[in-house]
């Protein structure tokens, strides 16, 4: 995966800001690749402390931009921690915090977004010097989702990341010849914003 620097001055930057109601200070860095972006933020504090309605008409208007990954590492992030997929959320010792944002694609807030957790393993892996992590979703319906990187982090390949997590099923059902085409076309939502 390709990532750039995404730098201050950058008027996605300024959308970035004014879309989480932040400053710059707050900003220890931007990324972004061909479709998502990046957000390390100075504290779990500041991931926080978000509003729980960022400014998502702002978010989508960020060009190139499926999904926008807000986070911070933990002052956990050096512990050893187990992955226990019976263990409390609220008692598991986390490695980082995170949100996640795709408004211009019809999901405001992702409550857990399992293809995010799979940048951020890689993303903080030699930042904390692990294999093995542990993120939680810092949004009001957030969880835990357990990440490895490469084969020492329980996953297939070194090119892969092992994830995984609970969840809850609220629908059950089948799909009989496959889906329809136009659920595959490029504009499906009915959403006001305008895409630069």
């Amino acid at each position: 995966m390709s990532v750039q620097v995404l730098p201050r001055d950058d008027p996605d930057f300024g959308l970035v800001l004014k879309g989480l109601n932040l400053e710059a200070s707050q900003v220890v860095a931007a990324f972004r690749n061909r479709m998502d972006m990046l957000v390390e933020l100075d504290s779990v504090e500041t991931v926080e402390s978000l509003p729980r309605f960022v400014d998502f008409t702002t978010i989508a208007e960020i060009p190139r931009c499926r999904v926008l990954m807000v986070t911070a590492p933990t002052d956990q992030s050096n512990n050893n921690s187990s992955h226990n997929d019976n263990a409390d959320d609220s008692k598991e010792a986390v490695d980082f915090v995170s949100r996640f944002f795709a408004p211009a694609f019809c999901v405001d807030e992702d409550p857990v977004c399992g293809s995010a957790h799979c940048c951020l393993a890689p993303y903080y892996a030699p930042k904390l010097g692990k294999a093995n992590m542990v993120g939680r979703s810092a949004v009001h319906r957030g969880g835990i989702a357990y990440v490895g990187v490469g084969t020492a982090g329980g996953a297939s390949a070194d090119d892969r990341i092992a994830l995984g997590g609970g969840a809850v099923a609220t629908v059950q059902g089948r799909l009989m010849g496959g889906l329809p085409q136009h659920l595959f076309a490029a504009n499906i939502c009915t959403s006001t914003v305008t895409r630069r």
